[in-house]
């Protein structure tokens, strides 16, 4: 009988695609962010009907209330208004970041959140600038059809040949 060897894979081909992807306003986080809002709204005006009395209404209560909504509604309108718009590029080995006004910054990504169609994205660039990038799989209309999941495999790759142990 004939012995056979081990055949040794090497990973020297295993990298993520590059990948060029754009970033715009998301009418979904708008919605989303709207939806939020509308239902504190509801939930506020029930908390005052339900609780306050005939000739005693809970002024201060709703005063508290209210403030607290426009903080909640401000903070809202101010994390969509600071998303920025522009590219963002992985060339197999680096990410960069280039904005509506074309700077472009080199740095490193961190998934916050994934919903399968949508990501949340950390860009940390070389000077520790936080950048929150907002991505969705309808932004990539225009690019190559399977621009969106080279991207999510982009972000998820980590393995480098280097650091991977050969595999028997």
């Amino acid at each position: 009988t004939a012995q056979t060897k081990p055949r040794r894979i090497f990973l020297n081909n295993h990298r993520a695609p590059a990948v060029s992807y754009p970033i715009g306003r998301s009418g979904y986080l708008t919605v989303a962010l709207c939806s939020v809002l509308l239902l504190g709204v509801v939930s506020a005006c029930m908390y005052f009907f339900n609780t306050s009395t005939p000739g005693k209404p809970l002024v201060w209560q709703l005063i508290l209330i209210g403030m607290a909504w426009l903080a909640a509604a401000h903070g809202g309108c101010q994390f969509l208004r600071q998303l920025p718009i522009g590219e963002l590029v992985f060339d197999g080995v680096d990410w960069y970041f280039s904005d509506a006004a074309g700077q472009e910054k080199v740095g490193s990504v961190h998934v916050r959140f994934d919903g399968q169609h949508c990501l949340l994205l950390r860009f940390e660039d070389d000077l520790s600038k936080t950048d929150w990038l907002w991505l969705e799989a309808r932004f990539s209309v225009h690019q190559a059809p399977n621009s969106w999941l080279d991207l999510r495999r982009a972000v998820y790759s980590r393995a480098t040949p280097q650091n991977l142990p050969n595999v028997i």
